[in-house]
């Protein structure tokens, strides 16, 4: 590529061309004057008012190029030799850029020099193309959802979460095994361990080769589904793609990004619509206002919001019961936090709250008073 300039030494011919030229004039954007040339009737390219000298002596062309879907400007040197607008311009680059993406802009603010493996990279998305982003391809749900567990655990063990953030295996069984997935939901109190049997009212055991309860009676040994009576029992959907949705969701995904990952035939309302009713089951969960939580070596977390003009305090155990409580203040001085944390957090805990100068004399109610601030990275 870097031997062009010397092929072509002038491309300026100081002769008045036969052929039939393009038609130019000046255009204004930003404040700055540039040469629009027209090519056809709907194709036009932009340039820098110094390369005047090869707009005037030269009849350029458009073409389309497959690989980036995208115009490009070039001229015929000679009978077999044609060469395009950027590389006569740059012919010292090796490779050249166009910023936009577009062919057409051939302004010197639009250029730059780079690799061909940047290049590369202005490919036009093939048809199969499943993750909308160039040289990615989700190839198959199972492969989706690995690729997502594994970003949200990477994200949580470089932002410090939790110990109690599940684990790669156990998220794989959860997501991809039904039988550990109804252990887990078993686990979890989302479905129920056992129940009697609705038809001799006798004791039924979990049949996990056909997700049922089984009755125990040799008589009777009627079956009755695990999901009766249940949230999943309300859609076709297997529950181990339910809780995928439910996951990213909590993990603040968008609805077309879940859509594209759960790998769902159906329209993304059908993903809007799950997502309606995880609000809904997380407004039901939410613990009422006389709540009471903490205790002796229990730690809480305390923290306040502002939504509209009313602040929320609120508080939460790190405990597996995760016991919480939300109240609505006008204002969140020291006397108001003060009265909350007395009538909801029990004495001997120990209160975890940011640098607020409302939490004040915490100590004076029996509990041990941490101050973490938010302005510095998690030392974890």
């Amino acid at each position: 590529m870097s031997n062009w300039r010397s092929k072509f030494e002038n491309f300026e011919n100081p002769d008045k061309p036969k052929h039939k030229l393009n038609i130019y004039c000046l255009i204004k954007i930003n404040f700055k004057l540039f040469l629009e040339v027209k090519i056809k009737e709907n194709i036009s390219f932009l340039t820098d008012l110094k390369h005047f000298n090869l707009i005037k002596n030269y009849t350029w062309h458009s073409y389309k190029h497959k690989k980036d879907n995208t115009y490009y400007i070039s001229t015929n040197i000679t009978n077999k030799s044609t060469i395009s607008f950027h590389r006569m311009i740059h012919s010292e680059w090796k490779m050249i850029d166009h910023i936009n993406r577009n062919g057409l802009d051939n302004r010197e603010c639009n250029l730059r020099e780079t690799t061909k493996k940047e290049n590369n990279l202005n490919c036009k998305l093939y048809k199969n193309n499943t993750s909308d982003f160039r040289i990615t391809k989700y190839r198959t749900s199972v492969q989706t959802k690995q690729l997502a567990i594994d970003f949200k655990l990477k994200h949580d063990k470089i932002t410090g979460n939790r110990n109690d953030t599940p684990n790669l295996n156990s998220l794989q069984k959860i997501f991809f095994d039904e039988k550990e997935c109804i252990k887990f939901l078993i686990k979890e109190k989302l479905l129920k361990p056992s129940e009697k049997c609705q038809f001799c009212n006798g004791e039924t055991y979990l049949y996990l080769k056909y997700n049922v309860f089984r009755c125990k009676k040799n008589d009777c040994k009627k079956m009755v589904t695990v999901f009766k009576n249940t949230f999943f029992s309300q859609h076709r959907l297997k529950y181990n793609d339910i809780l995928l949705i439910g996951y990213f969701w909590i993990n603040k995904l968008r609805i077309q990004q879940i859509h594209k990952m759960t790998d769902i035939s159906r329209l993304s309302t059908r993903i809007r619509n799950f997502i309606r009713d995880f609000r809904r089951l997380a407004i039901n969960s939410l613990t009422p206002e006389n709540e009471i939580i903490g205790g002796s070596k229990i730690i809480v977390e305390i923290d306040e919001s502002l939504f509209d003009n009313f602040w929320i305090v609120g508080g939460i155990e790190r405990t597996k019961k995760r016991k919480m409580f939300f109240v609505v203040v006008d204002n969140r001085n020291t006397e108001a936090l003060t009265r909350i944390i007395k009538l909801h957090v029990k004495p001997g805990s120990t209160i975890y709250t940011d640098a607020w100068c409302g939490y004040q004399n915490l100590e004076s109610l029996g509990m041990k008073h941490i101050r973490t601030n938010h302005s510095k990275p998690n030392p974890r």
